[in-house]
Parts: C-alpha cells; sequence; structure tokens
C-alpha cells in the first residue's frame, strides 16, 4: 500500500482560520489511519504562513508550479497564464503520481477509512441506460460502457472521476498516455473528460497499465451534484447516495439537517453498506456549522470537529470494527 500522500492549495492570499481547519482534518485524517505516510502538500510561498505542525506533513512552497513537470511528458508544456485552479490541480496531480507514485486526495476530502490496497485507482461516475453521452452543470460528457469496470454495471455509462486517485505506480504509463494527450487537447476539462475518451477508445489500456476502475460511490461520499434534474427530479438536491446505489433507511440526503444521534445512526448504516473511504467537505460546509455548533447539522458538519477530531475518527473506526 502507498506511503506518500499529495496535495496542493493554490491561492494568491493566505489561508483563513477556516481554511487552516480544512488542512488539518485532510492531514489529521490521512495520518490516523496511515500514521506512517508522508503528506507532500504543494503551495505558494505565504499562503499557509504557519506551518500545521502536524507530523509527516510536509509543506513544499512553490511560486512556479513549472517545475512539476520536469522528467515527464509534460516536461516542455507551459502552463496557460489564464488555467483555472481545477486544470491546474488536474495535471498537477497526474504528473506527481507519474513522477513519484502514491494517493492523491483533494484537501477538501476527510478520511474515515483506511484506503484501499488494489493499485491504480480511479473513481467513475455512473449513468444508467445512458451508453454514450450525458450532461451535468453545462458540461457533456462522452461514456464509456459500464462493463469495463464490472459486468453489472453493463446497463450502465461512465465518465472518469479523478478524485481520489489511489495507490498509482511510478511511471505508469496510462499516466504518460494521459498527459500526452493533454498537450493538444482544447478543452477545460482534462481531469474527467479526456481520461474517459482515451480508456472508451483503448479499453485494453485498463488492462495493460492495470488500472483499477471503480465506482465513485465506493471511494467517496459526495453531495451528488447540487440539483438532481439529471435524474428526474427537478426540485430535489442530490442525494447522500445517487439513486442506482444501495439507499440507507430514513433520512438520506447529504444536507439533511440532522442531530448529533442522527449522525451516528447514519455513519454506522452507511459504513455497513457502503467501501466509501472518504468524504466531501463541500465549500467548508461542515466547518462552518461545526463552529456555529447548532444542535442540527449536516453530516459532515459533526465530522468538522477539529477540537476532537482523533477521538471521532477512533469511534467510527470502532463502528467499523463493531
Amino acid at each position: 500500500m502507498t506511503n506518500t500522500f499529495f496535495g496542493f492549495w493554490d491561492s494568491n492570499t493566505p489561508v483563513n482560520n477556516t481554511q487552516f481547519t480544512q488542512i488539518k482534518l485532510w492531514a489529521k485524517s490521512i495520518l490516523f489511519f496511515h500514521p506512517n505516510s508522508q503528506i507532500h502538500l504543494y503551495t505558494k510561498k505565504n499562503i499557509i504562513p504557519i506551518n500545521p505542525q502536524i507530523q509527516n506533513l510536509f509543506l513544499i512552497y512553490m511560486d512556479n508550479f513549472q517545475p512539476i513537470f520536469d522528467n515527464t511528458p509534460l516536461q516542455n508544456f507551459i502552463i496557460p497564464t489564464n488555467i483555472s485552479k481545477p486544470e491546474l490541480s488536474d495535471i498537477i496531480r497526474i504528473a506527481l503520481l507519474f513522477k513519484y507514485g502514491g494517493t492523491w486526495i483533494d484537501i477538501d476530502d476527510i478520511i474515515i477509512r483506511p484506503i484501499p490496497k488494489e493499485k491504480n485507482i480511479i473513481g467513475t461516475f455512473l449513468w444508467k441506460n445512458n451508453k454514450s453521452t450525458a450532461t451535468y452543470w453545462g458540461s457533456t460528457f462522452n461514456l464509456a460502457n459500464g462493463n469495463l469496470i464490472n459486468p453489472k454495471y453493463n446497463n450502465y455509462g461512465f465518465h472518469i472521476q479523478n478524485d481520489p486517485m489511489i495507490n498509482w505506480e511510478k511511471n505508469n504509463q496510462f499516466l504518460a498516455i494521459w498527459m500526452e494527450k493533454i498537450k493538444n487537447y482544447k478543452s477545460s476539462d482534462w481531469g474527467q473528460k479526456l481520461p474517459t475518451n482515451i480508456i472508451k477508445y483503448n479499453p485494453h489500456f485498463i488492462q495493460n497499465y492495470n488500472i483499477t476502475l471503480t465506482p465513485q460511490h465506493h471511494l467517496l461520499l459526495h453531495p451528488a451534484f447540487g440539483n438532481n434534474k439529471q435524474f428526474g427530479f427537478p426540485n430535489s438536491k442530490g442525494p447522500m447516495f445517487p439513486p442506482y446505489d444501495l439507499r440507507i433507511s430514513g433520512k438520506t440526503n447529504y444536507d439533511d439537517l440532522i442531530n448529533q444521534n442522527e449522525f451516528w445512526n447514519i455513519t454506522k448504516q452507511t459504513l455497513q453498506l457502503h467501501s466509501h473511504f472518504c468524504i466531501k467537505n463541500s465549500k467548508n460546509i461542515g466547518i462552518t456549522q461545526c463552529n456555529e455548533n447548532k444542535p442540527q447539522r449536516w453530516l459532515v458538519g459533526f465530522l468538522c470537529d477539529i477540537n476532537n477530531f482523533n477521538n471521532i475518527l477512533l469511534k467510527i473506526k470502532n463502528l467499523e470494527n463493531s
């Protein structure tokens, strides 16, 4: 299993207290379940002015991220001046995993279990009865056949979700091909559309390069992209798990307001039914709700208590083993 984790913080202004807490939750959760690992967080100088003082978390300050691409297929790639933060993060994660091997986890993810043991894991977002394209948030994706993940997903199409990327082997040639394609790819989505197209038209790459395709809901608990129109429910928000997942009983929306007892009950149910190992803290809502100390919060609002974080993770670990 990997012992190296990577993250990236891109900003031109110093982190505030909430963002600093976010970084600590991310790092502490990784190290709780992988105490012998090293975490490398890339950021600009003076953006994280105070070291979190977390053992095995190393801040790597770079005002110019171009050297990250040295000794990769993106060696001579010039970072566009107008590149968006998601695009920059997409290419940095691929380059780092190619050069060093390891695991990439976005900094707004919180780990609640050890990461899976398989090699070269990447997530996939599944669309039922849609084998060619899917559209959400204004983007249209070509879909690969779900049978490439597992025969039980033969009635689904999928596109790649590149957070998290787990246990990647150094110099994996799928990543090399991915980077080669980036050089001439004009789309703004290098992280999802491009690798999906590569796999769609070259499915033998999965076996050739030892890629493990996994449904995203087996990796990451995530709000299902806000408005749920794409699933036929235009007036409802995305559920905790999309309808094609195993649904838990009771309150199943990621943004349902729940009390602390309900939090532990739902957490236990999800641990029993699902294999996800991290939870998305979108827009730091969990930290905000925790700081407000209201009795009812989103599920993630009870998780983001930095002062009691190790105790919370220990209780989750005990629930997992009970």
